[in-house]
């Protein structure tokens, strides 16, 4: 009796059911399994999605591109005459407080994962462009501040090298 019910595979393990009993076994060209591998293949890939590339956050790319308005702003200022003199660094201070405020943000918000980049190195890139931006925008603050921004002197640097991070970004 016992020989009935165990039946040995050939590596010598014990089953616990006759063949015959089980249902045809599921294989690699069964329907059933031609259905299920793409499905599971493909939440396998969606969970992966949602850990390496966490959710974007939108307001990221806004920031980075209000920042670089008030960086043109100013320079288009500077380059009209309105920044001439030290005293006109009372009325334009807000604003540069905005610009820097802005992409302090912007990256604060990179740093933490937010926006959608391939690799660490482009993370890095854009994060040391921003440090550049607002490296560039706290010495034409200075400058305004100490002596005025004569017109045509060279703050269009300010704004390319603002430009670059809104670029990577978009």
């Amino acid at each position: 009796m016992r020989s009935m019910t165990y039946h040995h595979r050939r590596n010598g393990l014990p089953r616990l059911l006759r063949p015959g009993d089980i249902a045809a076994p599921v294989t690699a060209s069964s329907p059933t399994a031609r259905r299920a591998v793409p499905a599971l293949a493909c939440a396998l890939v969606l969970s992966a999605c949602s850990v390496f590339y966490p959710a974007f956050q939108e307001s990221t790319v806004p920031q980075i591109g209000e920042g670089y308005k008030t960086v043109s702003q100013l320079v288009a200022k500077t380059e009209l005459g309105d920044y001439r003199t030290a005293s006109s660094y009372a009325a334009a201070s807000d604003t540069y407080a905005e610009a820097i405020a802005n992409f302090a943000t912007a990256r604060a918000a990179i740093d933490a994962g937010a926006a959608p980049l391939a690799t660490d190195q482009a993370k890095t890139d854009v994060l040391l462009a921003i440090d550049n931006c607002i490296e560039a925008i706290e010495i034409m603050a200075e400058d305004h501040r100490t002596g005025g921004l004569p017109a045509k002197v060279g703050y269009r640097a300010t704004q390319t090298t603002c430009a670059t991070p809104y670029r990577v970004i978009q």
